[in-house]
């Protein structure tokens, strides 16, 4: 699972159920992104934007990627994130 969608383009699998149920999680935090992991709530909205301090989304993005690769996920994880060729990342 290398590559997850912005939270607004959800596949059409998804959006055929409702969403009710959506948790925010930091990026850069890698205690509450394990935890998310188990979750029972329809979607895990990783943030790498506002809740990332500047100095840290690098490390962020990396960690994020490592663990959708070696973790298995209860809910679909989607991310919040800008490009990275805007100043500083954000």
């Amino acid at each position: 699972m290398g590559y997850i969608k912005p939270w607004f383009l959800l596949s059409a699998a998804m959006t055929q159920r409702l969403r009710r149920c959506h948790i925010s999680v930091p990026g850069s935090n890698e205690k509450m992104l394990l935890k998310s992991t188990r979750l029972d709530v329809d979607v895990v909205i990783i943030d790498l934007e506002d809740a990332v301090a500047p100095s840290e989304k690098a490390q962020a993005r990396s960690l994020v990627t490592k663990l959708l690769q070696q973790e298995t996920w209860r809910a679909p994880p989607c991310h919040k994130a800008h490009r990275t060729s805007y100043p500083n990342g954000h």
